[in-house]
């Protein structure tokens, strides 16, 4: 409010100045009016507008750490201009040095668990190889001495029995005939009576002998051998149960060790994977440039020109600690009038002016036209919105000290337009939905009022299609 008060009083001296000094002077209506004349030749249609060289791209330089505060101990000062891997930020590593102490001791006692475990695999599956071949070789056993019984033990108990039952009949046989020729020489008086009662009895042991072989014969041949077999055949049964009962057993254990086993590697695997992890937050406390150029504290919110971080100052997870410009890519961002977007697009030509470079101009692109209007601060007039447009700079001719933020303008470039007729911008208004300018004349108001047909413009010039000549004199402002 108070700037429109303070504009309303200038206009109000000066009005009052103009008319006390120009009063009564009535005999030159034009001498107090400025104009301009209508030129022609080639017309330029182009854009001009001021704004700040900036990079395209930047590079964010973040703290990395998860959730440490660490403390800022060394820091470049803003705006430094820095080189690819000169050190930028050094933090604290104390308090990750003592935690990678405590994570070795882990990962040590990881490993030696680990070793005790494959040690104990080692054994177990000694263990159980063994067992399983002890047990192979005990069918080997069983199966042999069944084989045996078959083919030998078997055959040489019968015929043992047998050559028995022989023995008993010969020894039965010899005593029938001595038994009957003692009674024969008794008879005739030759023997004695005790003779014949002592080769009786010997007959009579020789025919029980005889029977008991026979009938130890059919035992053996009918009950003992088959026991004998069924015994054998058992044993094996019994010897194959036992290896595959070893087999299991032996398993179980060495799934047992194996488990253990992998619980230790994994164990060992967390251990390293947390030291791993450590160490590279501690090679993260010392942060190096990632390209050549200024390095710049980021701002605070209302306060640009205070830095962020200082040394001493806690650096928390992912605050951006630094950022670089990237100055081999600048650009230029600018606003322009509404009733010139329309003709500008992306592609266009260009060239930038940096302001201290004023004899230098460096060829640019348009690389973005904005869709719609940036943002109206109070006192901006009805009409006369900005919309953002970013032109590239791809003029490798950029001086390599080139500083971000630096002052420059730039001309897009839209049409040439051959034998034009144009006037000044300001000289052109609009009445009544057409377009009007106040011709020169020699009247009491010093002009009169034009109708034309008006065609491109640029910043200052606007083509005339008709309505006016070249020499023509218009008025500069609205009268």
């Amino acid at each position: 409010m108070k700037k429109v008060i303070t504009i309303t009083l200038i206009c109000l001296v000066l009005g009052l100045f103009l008319y006390f000094q120009f009063s009564g002077k009535k005999e030159n209506p034009n001498a107090l009016l400025e104009f301009a004349k209508v030129s022609k030749g080639e017309l330029i249609i182009s854009v001009k507008e001021s704004g700040y060289l900036n990079s395209v791209e930047e590079e964010e330089i973040k703290n990395e750490h998860t959730s440490k505060k660490l403390s800022i101990i060394e820091v470049v000062e803003n705006g430094t201009f820095v080189e690819k891997g000169d050190l930028l930020v050094e933090l604290d590593s104390a308090p990750l040095e003592e935690e990678k102490f405590v994570r070795e001791e882990k990962l040590l006692l990881a490993q030696t668990e680990l070793s005790e475990a494959n040690n104990t695999l080692s054994i177990t599956k000694s263990e159980a190889e063994s067992a399983i071949n002890k047990a192979s070789s005990e069918i080997d056993f069983a199966q042999i001495d069944l084989t045996k019984f078959k083919t030998l033990d078997k055959t040489r108990q019968l015929e043992e029995a047998l050559a028995e039952i022989a023995t008993a009949k010969d020894e039965l046989k010899l005593s029938e005939q001595t038994y009957t020729a003692t009674l024969e020489l008794a008879e005739k008086g030759f023997e004695t009576k005790s003779k014949v009662e002592r080769d009786k009895l010997d007959l009579s042991a020789k025919q029980k002998t005889l029977g008991s072989s026979e009938a130890k014969y059919e035992a053996l041949k009918e009950f003992d051998l088959v026991k004998e077999s069924l015994e054998l055949e058992r044993a094996l049964s019994e010897t194959k149960a036992s290896l595959d009962r070893a087999k299991r057993d032996g398993d179980n254990k060495v799934q047992r060790a194996e488990a253990k086993v992998r619980g230790a590697e994994a164990t060992v695997t967390s251990a390293q994977e947390a030291l791993t992890q450590i160490q590279e937050e501690i090679s993260q406390t010392k942060i190096y440039a990632p390209i050549t150029g200024y390095a710049l504290y980021p701002s605070q919110k209302g306060q640009s020109e205070s830095p962020q971080i200082a040394k001493g100052q806690a650096a928390f997870r992912n605050q951006t600690l630094l950022r670089i410009p990237n100055m081999s890519d600048m650009k230029i961002d600018v606003q322009v009038a509404e009733h010139l977007i329309n003709d500008l697009q992306v592609g266009q030509k260009a060239v930038v002016t940096i302001d201290s470079l004023k004899d230098q101009t460096f060829g640019a692109t348009v690389s973005n036209v904005a869709l719609m209007p940036a943002s109206q601060s109070y006192w901006t007039r009805a009409g006369t919105q900005k919309y953002t447009v970013v032109v590239n700079v791809n003029d490798a001719e950029l001086p390599d000290n080139i500083k971000p933020q630096i002052s420059a303008s730039t001309e897009i470039f839209i049409e040439r337009i051959q034998d034009a007729l144009f006037v000044p911008v300001q000289a052109v208004h609009t009445e009544q939905g057409k377009q009007v300018v106040y011709l020169k004349a020699n009247n009491e108001h010093g002009c009169t009022q034009q109708i034309v047909q008006i065609g491109k413009m640029n910043t200052n010039n606007i083509q005339i299609i008709s309505g006016l000549k070249e020499g023509d004199e218009v008025l500069i402002s609205e009268p």
